[in-house]
Formats: C-alpha cells, structure tokens, sequence
C-alpha cells in the first residue's frame, strides 16, 4: 500500500504524547516490507522524531529569540503544508493518516482514503475556548471525511459517538497505546528524600491546583513529604502565587527529566497521584506500573479504563476526598506492595507492538 504521512505535529511539538506515538509508528512502518510509506520533514526540534531520524535539519533547536515557536510554526507550516498537499496531487497514494489536527489537505485529497486519529474530545468540551472551538472545528471535518478513525480508548470512542452521532460505529477502532520509558533508570540527584510525583501540564482539567489543595492538606500531617512535578513548563506565576500562598514554597518543586530520569523519579516516589478529569487515554499510569510505582487517579474517563485494580480512585475535584486517598496509600505499606504487584501485571497488558499491528490491519482494512 501508499502511504502519506505529514510532519504537522513535529513542528507544533518539542515533546508531547502524540509526537511520542507518531514518531514511533513512522519509525516502525518504514521497516514494513508491504507499505510504502512517504514520510518527509525539512524541521523539527521534536526530542521523539529526532532519536530515529537525528538528520534532521534542527538548526535553531538550541537558539531563543523572540516569538520564535510562532514564527518557525507559521513559516516552515506553510512550507509543510505546500508541500504535502502537492504530495497528494501529483502522487497516487491509498492512504493519508495525518499527525495532527489540521483541515489544510482536505481539500486535496482527491481518491485517497483519509485516516484521522482522536486522541480524545477535550476541544468539543471546552467550548469556551476559542483556540478549542478552531482544534474542534477541524476534527469535525476529519471526522466526516474519513474512511476510517482511530481512538485510543473505549472512552474516546463513546465521547466520539456522543459528539458526533452521525459516524458510523463500524468505522471507528479502538487502538490502545502504551508506555515507552526505558528498562533502566538514570539517577537524578535534585530529588527530594521523600516525595510524591505528579506529571506532564497543569492547567484547565489537568487539576493540578486541586492536588496543590490537596497537598497543603497532608503537608500539615507530614512537613518531610515533597511534591515532585515532572515535565511541562516551569510553573508560571499564579502557580507560583498559589504554592506561596499555601506556605509550600519550600516543598513544590518542578523539573524537565530525560526519560531515564523520569523512570528513576518514578522508582523514587511514595507515589504517582493523576488527578486530572478528563484524558482520551493515560500513559502515564502505565509508566508508573511499569516502574513499580502506586497509582491515584481520578475517578472517571479513561482512566479506570487503563488503570483497572491497579490503582486507588477518588474524585480528584475534592482535593479533601484527594488528601484523605493519598494519606491512605501513604500509610498502608500493605496496600502500596499491592498496588504496586497489580501494577506491573498491567503494564504487561499495553504493548507498542500490538498498536502498530492493529494500525496496520486498519490501513489494509480500507484497500482489500
């Protein structure tokens, strides 16, 4: 089969779930006997896409000036844009599986077939954003052109099916990801003795204020215990007003880890708490499994879903009802073997291998 693939989500992202996915199923096709796959990017400062294809042109990855993330998405996207839409009128390919949100290529597409991934529905949700309503208003033209959509969890496809009715259940799969930190760790001596951790961005639905809520509540229990907050932006200044406010300017700390890193935080923390209310999947959880970590999640969306028994839930938007979940785990070493057991059985139930083999029958679903 032809495929065509564009590079819209590695230069809207440095890092990032669905580079992390795309780079990896781009990698892995390459070195599909059966598929031609057309995959060609000019600029990236991805961290994902580079580990595979470090030739890259990424000239301006360690360079800051001014409006510079705006600049090089406006000019080398327009390039990138030109590019592939050329690419689909001047080749005859079967299948375009686009990396990202974007409507730029639909017009375009002439006989071939379209594959769109859903990561989730949080721009149908949050209709009062206007940056959301544009990223929904794109995927509903997506949504109704393509052949064949992917979701990420049984979640997803019923938020799908609730947003959109019209679609059509049988074109829609359920593909679930995976994690992919390294098997070994590498040491990262900023950590605190005793700490709990938290990842990825903060804000909106990410709950991160109620953990903060949350945690001023056990910190009065336990001054010793820290608040690990891995990846995303350094915190920004209402974040920072907040953790002054609540007296925990002293045990709130945040850092940017390799993923080596990231596994050996894991490995260090009591434990790994998600509090956020809405996610079209959850690997994170899965990292934490894998690195022997216990789990407090939310009550709610996906999470249940990919977490199973291998984590304790509450509803995380109670950040008393959060307190009192964290305390629980923190004080029941019986409890945290458990989780931790549960967890590691199931890791082993998400695997990259049976992602990529599901995409590939989806693909040679649509030319048989």
């Amino acid at each position: 089969m032809k495929l065509l693939i564009d590079d819209e989500v590695f230069f809207r992202q440095r890092f990032g779930g669905v580079s992390r996915i795309f780079a990896m199923l781009i990698h892995h096709l390459q070195h599909q006997k059966n598929i031609d796959l057309t995959f060609r990017c000019g600029y990236t400062e991805n961290e994902y896409l580079l580990q595979y294809y470090p030739q890259i042109n990424h000239f301006l990855k360690n360079k800051e000036f001014p409006l510079k993330g705006k600049l090089t998405r406006f000019l080398y996207g327009n390039y990138s844009h030109y590019r592939t839409n050329q690419l689909l009128q001047t080749q005859s390919f079967d299948l375009f599986h686009p990396s990202f949100y974007a409507d730029y290529y639909l017009p375009h597409l002439n006989h071939t077939q379209l594959v769109f991934t859903v990561h989730d529905l949080i721009h149908e949700k949050t209709k009062d954003h206007h940056h959301y309503q544009k990223m929904a208003q794109m995927k509903a033209a997506n949504i109704k052109k393509a052949a064949a959509l992917i979701v990420v969890s049984e979640h997803t496809k019923k938020d799908l099916l609730a947003c959109y009715p019209m679609v059509d259940p049988k074109t829609i799969h359920v593909i679930r990801l995976a994690q992919s930190l390294p098997a070994k760790s590498v040491s990262f001596h900023h950590l605190p003795e005793k700490f709990i951790m938290y990842t990825g961005e903060r804000g909106g639905y990410k709950n991160f204020t109620g953990l903060l809520n949350a945690f001023a509540t056990i910190y009065a229990n336990m001054p010793d215990l820290h608040l690990v907050c891995c990846g995303g932006r350094a915190f920004q200044s209402h974040e920072v007003h907040q953790i002054r406010e609540l007296n925990l300017s002293q045990n709130v700390h945040q850092f940017n880890l390799s993923d080596a890193q990231l596994r050996y935080c894991y490995e260090q923390a009591q434990c790994f708490v998600f509090p956020s209310t809405y996610e079209g999947f959850g690997i994170p959880m899965l990292e934490a499994f894998d690195a022997g970590t216990p789990v407090i999640a939310h009550q709610g969306t996906s999470l249940t879903e990919v977490g199973g028994e291998a984590a304790v839930y509450c509803t995380a938007t109670d950040s008393v009802l959060l307190a009192d979940t964290i305390l629980k785990v923190l004080n029941n070493q019986s409890l945290k073997n458990q989780l931790v057991e549960r967890g590691k059985q199931r890791a082993k139930e998400f695997s990259w291998e049976k992602h990529f083999a599901q995409t590939i029958e989806v693909y040679q679903g649509l030319i048989q």
